[in-house]
C-alpha cells in the first residue's frame, strides 16, 4: 500500500551530502556479492534497449568497461490515468523519480526508495522485473564506463500529499498522447 514519507529516511540535506564511489570500478567492487541479482532482474526486463544485456553481462563477469547501476520508478496512480514526475535540478526537466542503486540493493528496491526520497510517496510495484534495461557508454577520468538503467512501473496514490526534496518539485501530470511540457522522454 502507498504511503507518505516514513521518519526513518534520511533527511534531505543527508541524501544532498551522500557520497558516490569513485568510478571507474569493477561492477563486484561496486556491487559485492550482489551480481547474481543484478544480472537476473536485468535478464527478466520487458525492454532490453540495444546491446544492454550482453554489456550487463559483460559487466557481471568482470567483462569489458565498468560502471554504475541507476533506477527508474515510473510511477502512475492506481487509474493509470496520471504519472508522477520529479523537476531534476540538474537536467532542468520533468522526469520520473530515480537515481544510483546502492551497492546493498535490488534494483526494485532502490527505485522505491529513490521514489520515497523524491516525492515522499512510498509506492508499490507493479510487477518485481524491470519494464526497461538500457546502457549508457561513456567515459570518466579517461576510463571507459557503462551506466546502466532500469525502469520499474511503480503504482502510488495521487490522493496523498506530495513532500519532496527542496529545489526539485514533484507533481503529477495527466497521461496522454502528449508529454508534458519540459519532461524527458
Amino acid at each position: 500500500a502507498s504511503h507518505a514519507r516514513a521518519s526513518s529516511w534520511k533527511s534531505s540535506t543527508e541524501i544532498t551530502q551522500r557520497t558516490y564511489r569513485p568510478l571507474p570500478m569493477s561492477f563486484e567492487a561496486v556491487f559485492p556479492g550482489r551480481l547474481p541479482h543484478l544480472l537476473a532482474a536485468g535478464e527478466r526486463a520487458w525492454v532490453v534497449e540495444d546491446d544492454a544485456l550482453t554489456h550487463l553481462r559483460d559487466a557481471c563477469s568482470d567483462g569489458g568497461p565498468v560502471g554504475e547501476m541507476v533506477v527508474w520508478a515510473w510511477t502512475v496512480d492506481p487509474t493509470r490515468t496520471h504519472t508522477l514526475l520529479v523537476q531534476h535540478p540538474r537536467y532542468q526537466h520533468w522526469m520520473p523519480a530515480g537515481g544510483r542503486c546502492d551497492a546493498h540493493e535490488h534494483p526494485a528496491e532502490a527505485a522505491l526508495r529513490e521514489l520515497e526520497e523524491e516525492s515522499g510517496l512510498g509506492g508499490r510495484l507493479v510487477r518485481d522485473h524491470p519494464l526497461l534495461l538500457d546502457v549508457v557508454h561513456g567515459e570518466r577520468a579517461g576510463a571507459p564506463v557503462r551506466t546502466f538503467g532500469m525502469a520499474f512501473v511503480v503504482e502510488a496514490d495521487r490522493s496523498l500529499t506530495l513532500a519532496p526534496e527542496p529545489d526539485q518539485p514533484a507533481a503529477w501530470f495527466p497521461l496522454g498522447p502528449q508529454p508534458p511540457a519540459g519532461a524527458s522522454a
